[in-house]
């Protein structure tokens, strides 16, 4: 007799949910339907604790407690086999003791190749495996799944392989051994045997129901014995609606915010539906949208102002598997709350008024979006009187405890009895203009019972209270905006302001006022723009900006330019456009600008612009470059000067058309001045012809002092027929002496020393050292019979010493008189024709000077005077 095994896990038992993103896995227990044992078990022969063999040979399988040998890797005494791929799902073997296999023989000619399979647990699946096998080669099987609705599916030509070294299938269980049934013989092959587990994809639309029984049926012709062991369905878990639905309203918008179901992840995120109609949406509407699993926020825009909205949302959990539709109601431009805290209680107070306060008020927190601000305010509540208490009793206000405001008056109640009073007011304006959290107290008062706070007499009833508050959005300011320069491609949407908002929207106008927003891909002109801040439905007044757009054109440059060989790129020639900045380049495809102090060498270099506010750089014009060497200028490389010789008087010969330089060194930055008084050295001239400056030549300067005038007396006498020479005159040794006389020009004319003498005429006498010729010494000569006739006058010079003014007077007329230096210098004269005249010398330096007097017959005297 066989000895019945207990199996260590209960049938009826229902594995536990997995955590939502996993799959749900039931074995489904065989009620009827298993007509062979293949597995021995217990202490009796494999003959004895079997009906059939797993294969048309004879081969059974065997559990751990099979005979006395109690082979370890054979099948486990719980009979459950866990899928070695696929995490979670397991299976249950039915009892070793009896019936354990759904066993259909390899052999045609056998009549029963049918058969069903009947499930205690019913349950709804989207997938079914069957644990199996065929032995003595494959199988094909097709399978009809019966629901509890009196339909079915069919699955046709379900490949089932061969108990040894397939692959064709998932394997759920291998190498647990076999033993031959004729006597006891135990195998344990590396591998083999082997369970598979068949997957049977059931339909969408059948995934919702029940599964009562599977009826299996062999369709090939083959030897193979097909096998099913045991049964385990991938649970249908209905898809579950979004939860705790929010909506936070905007002016013509909201804000709708869900949480996910807790039973499972939509695989296919949320379908959504709105209307103002109150029509809801079945299973076939077309959703509004769509978004991922990962959304849980959606934001709604461009609905109607002031309008009633109806807002649904289902899970889509894929394959058909949707969930009902949830919803939930809002108002566009509105925002309510409602005090759900329990029954408020009412203070005692004969005679409240809008400035009484209670320990008792109701208080709600109403939520006005950022960029809107209350225009309107609407409260609804009941007031319950009991016991002794009157509904006339009742007192009520509501307070804005964000603006310290109120309404203009208490509310009171008006039935004189018990029982349930209701208030509404809307239009309310004292909380006009608040923003963000808004928060409103509901303070209640009673007239008549008791004392402070309580609900004894009457009350505001738990859950009545409601305040709703209509909001308009807050104008913008106006945006900052500077005018602008553009190149031609720029659109309306390169246009620059600043906005004051994270959510506000610039709008570009051509008009000043009315008009319609400009497209931010319209192209954009030279001219006068209007920006405006666009926030919900309010907008800002406008900013003008003056917008320009330039052409970029290539800058203009003479095609060849001959520059100096020391020349660099900021000596090239080029003429921008108004704004412009120049760049050059040494290509013509070179990204990075050459500097200004880059030399330049013989070739082609090449130019573009770009303009203030424009980003884009114009094409290049080519500039070929020749370079040009000056030559230095012809001179004498040593020159003698005298002292007190300048620049100006230093010798070189120039190439045509070029201009001298003269440098105290070889590399001075700075030339010489024309007046600069030259020293003996060296000095370096070059010459600059058409720009470019030569190379500099030294030249070796002499300076050689410059003697003094002669010495000798201012007048001196003569006799006729005397010459130059005859003068008396000191002279250094070896200079040459030079005389002259002044013409009418006062320009000193050279005359030979053999020229006769004059009486009363002036001559002048230098000497030359070393080519330096000195100052010129003046004498006046005076004939020796004119002196003579001199000396029977009575002149007369005083003061003498002098300041200012002197005085010469004589017996016979004054013809002239003359005021000569020592060196022989006329200074001072004056034509008299009297015997008296005045001569004034305060000009004059404080020193010795000679006056000579001439008289109308001709003669003449010199007098020394001294000036103080």
């Amino acid at each position: 007799m066989k000895q019945k095994i207990l199996l260590l896990c209960s049938f009826l038992s229902v594995f536990a949910l997995q955590n939502t993103m996993a799959q749900q896995y039931e074995t489904l227990v065989i009620a009827s339907g298993l007509n062979y044992d293949v597995i021995a078990n217990g202490e009796n022969t494999a003959l004895a604790s079997t009906t059939s063999g797993v294969d048309n040979v004879n081969y059974a399988f065997m559990s751990t407690d099979f005979g006395s040998v109690n082979p370890s890797y054979a099948l486990p005494m719980d009979g459950v086999i866990t899928s070695g791929v696929t995490t979670g799902l397991t299976f249950q073997l039915a009892d070793y003791s009896g019936n354990n296999s759904f066993r259909v023989n390899g052999d045609d000619s056998t009549p029963l190749n049918t058969g069903t399979l009947t499930f205690t647990n019913q349950v709804a699946a989207q997938k079914i495996y069957l644990l199996t096998t065929s032995g003595s080669g494959a199988s094909v099987i097709t399978t009809v799944i019966n629901f509890t609705d009196n339909t079915s599916q069919t699955i046709t030509g379900s490949n089932v392989p061969d108990w040894f070294n397939s692959s064709a299938l998932p394997i759920a269980a291998s190498g647990f051994g076999r033993v031959l049934i004729t006597n006891s013989v135990i195998e344990n092959p590396f591998g083999n045997p082997r369970m598979y587990q068949l997957a049977l994809e059931i339909d969408a639309e059948n995934q919702a129901k029940l599964i009562e029984s599977i009826e299996i049926t062999k369709t090939s012709f083959s030897e193979g014995a097909i096998n099913v062991f045991a049964v385990s369905a991938e649970l249908f878990v209905p898809c579950a609606e979004p939860e705790n639905l929010e909506v936070t309203s905007a002016i013509a918008g909201a804000t709708i915010t869900w949480d996910e179901p807790e039973t499972i992840t939509p695989e296919e995120g949320y379908d959504y539906y709105y209307s103002t109609s109150t029509d809801a949406p079945t299973a076939d509407t077309v959703p509004t949208g769509s978004v991922d699993t990962d959304t849980d926020t959606l934001e709604l825009d461009a609905l109607m102002e002031a309008q009633m909205h109806y807002f649904w949302i289902r899970s889509n959990c894929g394959n058909d598997n949707i969930s009902d539709w949830a919803s939930i109601t809002f108002t566009t431009g509105e925002s309510g709350n409602t005090n759900n805290d329990g029954d408020i209680a009412t203070a005692f107070n004969t005679m409240p008024t809008v400035t009484s306060a209670t320990d008792c008020a109701g208080t709600l927190t109403i939520t006005v979006p950022d960029g809107y601000q209350i225009s309107e305010v609407a409260t609804a509540y009941s007031m319950t009187a009991v016991d002794e208490g009157l509904q006339s009793h009742q007192r009520s206000l509501l307070v804005c405890t964000t603006t310290s405001t109120t309404e203009a008056n208490v509310t009171a109640g008006t039935d004189n009895s018990a029982g349930t009073q209701m208030y509404s007011r809307s239009g309310l304006t004292f909380a006009n203009g608040a923003t963000g959290d808004v928060a409103f107290e509901l303070r209640a008062w009673r007239t008549f019972g008791g004392a402070d706070c309580n609900t004894d007499y009457n009350k505001v009833d738990h859950g009545s209270w409601t305040v709703t508050a209509t909001y308009e959005c807050v104008t913008p300011v106006t945006p900052q905006a500077e005018n602008q320069i553009f190149c031609e491609s720029a659109t309306i949407d390169d246009l620059d302001a600043d906005t004051d908002y994270d959510n506000a929207t610039l709008r570009w106008y051509n008009v000043a006022e009315g008009g319609e927003p400009l497209e931010a891909t319209t192209a954009v002109e030279s001219g006068m723009y209007y920006v405006s801040q666009y926030r919900y439905t309010c907008e800002s007044e406008r900013q003008a900006v003056e917008v320009t757009v330039v052409t970029l054109t290539a800058p203009v440059a003479e095609p060849t330019q001959t520059l100096c060989i020391d020349a660099t790129v900021a000596d090239l020639l080029v003429t921008p456009s108004d704004g412009g900045t120049i760049a050059w380049y040494a290509t013509a495809d070179s990204e990075d600008a050459l500097s200004d102090e880059t030399l330049l060498m013989a070739g082609s270099y090449f130019v573009a612009q770009t303009i203030t506010g424009c980003d884009d750089e114009s094409d290049r014009t080519e500039v070929a470059v020749t370079l040009a060497a000056t030559p230095a200028p012809t001179t004498t490389e040593v020159q003698t000067y005298c002292n007190g010789a300048t620049v100006a008087m230093l010798m070189a010969t120039p190439t045509e058309g070029a201009t001298i330089s003269w440098y105290a060194t070889e590399d001075s930055p700075e030339a010489l001045g024309n007046d600069a008084v030259l020293q003996t050295g060296t000095y370096f001239v070059a010459q600059t012809l058409e720009g470019c400056i030569s190379n500099r030549v030294a030249v070796a300067i002499t300076i050689n002092p410059v003697p003094d005038a002669p010495q000798g007396d201012a007048v001196q006498e003569f006799e006729a027929g005397d010459t130059v020479a005859t003068l008396a005159i000191t002279v250094n040794e070896g200079a040459v002496v030079t005389w002259y006389i002044q013409n009418a020009a006062e320009e000193f004319i050279e005359i030979d020393a053999t020229t006769v003498l004059e009486d009363g005429a002036e001559y002048y006498v230098s000497q030359t050292l070393a080519n330096c010729e000195s100052e010129l010494l003046m004498i006046t000569a005076t004939d020796l019979l004119s002196s003579t006739l001199f000396k029977d006058t009575a002149l007369q010079v005083y003061p003498n010493p002098a300041t200012n003014i002197i005085t010469v007077a004589n017996n016979s007329s004054i013809q002239s008189i003359a005021i000569h230096n020592l060196l022989g210098q006329k200074i001072l004269s004056k034509a008299v024709y009297n015997h008296t005249a005045q001569l004034d010398i305060t000009s004059l330096a404080a020193g010795t000077y000679l006056l000579n007097v001439q008289t109308e017959n001709g003669a003449t005297t010199s007098v020394k005077i001294i000036k103080q």
